[in-house]
């Protein structure tokens, strides 16, 4: 079974990261009850912000917040650590 589901949206690749408790259910929906979608619309709507403490990018937008980090940013392929509301 494999440990990330990838969506394309635009161009750009978002990776999900399976439960690892249930593989068959993503981290965002497991713990924060989101769907990609939820996490690629905020992606796109937000306005990212950088969090030197923590290493990672944090977008807010319309209640909702993602922690996300880019796997390779010339290819356009962002993981999504977080989804939540805010």
């Amino acid at each position: 079974m494999p440990k990330h589901k990838h969506v394309v949206d635009d161009g750009v690749t978002f990776v999900f990261k399976y439960e690892e408790t249930d593989p068959t259910i993503l981290h965002i929906f497991a713990r924060h009850l989101m769907e990609p979608e939820d996490a690629i619309n905020t992606w796109f709507d937000g306005t990212p912000a950088w969090n030197a403490q923590y290493q990672r990018w944090e977008t807010y937008h319309t209640g909702i917040g993602i922690y996300w980090f880019w796997i390779d940013e010339v290819a356009e392929v962002v993981m999504i650590i977080s989804c939540f509301n805010a």
